[in-house]
């Protein structure tokens, strides 16, 4: 996307001369971040901070990385039946493997991000009213109650096919999977289901905040996050090698920090177009 300067209204209009269509590269959030880390796939694209006194040490993943552990998840929920309009779940915190989930399980289905923070009740709710086949959530870890809210609404969910901890083991008599060591065992290097993706298949289904009542539901197809990416991309001044703050990714009202994710893979499209 190239570099545009948004002053007044006649660079807004001057802008939307152009199509977005003519302007796109991408129109599914596979091929957007296929595209992004095929620049430049040893560079970082994740550099994660477990905690505050870790600063100086992020463990940092590469889009070679990346798009490897999104392809993997993708793989793995397709071979546990997940198909274009099967919704995944997840209770996670922002961990490299939220990524992985988050990206690799709308190459798979669509995916429901949920707060972790909610009580179980409302989890239970909006798990409900998705239709969650596969749930993922954060293991137990000292401070975090997100395992035993997982398994509090695990049993009261008619469509749940696959419940997968994520950094703990699997417990094939208690019907969990461990994310991280079945990982392992899938193809990292292309979507063994083939799939090609619509722009208009549905990819993520965001729930409101909650603060009217009970939180709603909010589908963005495929083309609404290729489209926003982009539109971010064009008119903010981010360069190749330059950091954003990933915060959130679970909110319908913090989709403008997961279009910062996506940001980062968009922006070294203008790599290509500097001499």
């Amino acid at each position: 996307m190239e570099k545009v300067k948004v002053r007044t209204l006649a660079d807004i209009e001057a802008y939307e001369k152009v199509p977005i269509d003519e302007r796109l590269t991408f129109r599914n959030t596979y091929d957007l971040i296929k595209q992004g880390a095929g620049i430049n796939p040893d560079a970082p694209a994740i550099s994660f901070f477990p905690s505050g006194a870790a600063y100086a040490n992020p463990q940092r993943v590469t889009y070679r990385e990346l798009l490897s552990k999104i392809t993997q998840t993708a793989n793995l929920l397709h071979d546990l039946g997940v198909r274009p309009g099967d919704v995944v779940s997840y209770l996670l915190p922002n961990f490299p493997q939220t990524h992985y989930i988050l990206w690799g399980g709308q190459a798979a289905g669509i995916v429901n991000p949920i707060n972790p923070l909610l009580e179980p009740a409302t989890i239970h709710d909006i798990c409900l009213a998705a239709g969650t086949k596969v749930l993922f959530a954060l293991g137990p870890l000292p401070g975090s109650d997100i395992w035993e809210k997982a398994m509090a609404v695990r049993k009261d969910l008619p469509h749940l096919k696959a419940f997968i901890q994520v950094m703990g083991p699997g417990d094939e008599g208690s019907g969990i999977y461990g994310y991280e060591e079945t990982l392992s065992r899938y193809n990292g290097h292309g979507l063994d289901s083939g799939r090609v993706i619509d722009p208009q298949d549905i990819a993520t289904i965001y729930h409101t905040g909650g603060t009217t009542g009970t939180p709603k539901l909010a589908p963005h197809t495929h083309y609404n996050e290729s489209t926003m990416a982009a539109i971010v991309s064009a008119v903010t001044d981010l360069a190749p090698g330059e950091t954003t703050l990933c915060g959130l990714l679970w909110r319908e009202n913090h989709f403008k920090i997961q279009i910062l994710a996506n940001r980062c893979f968009s922006a070294l499209e203008k790599a290509r177009q500097k001499p």
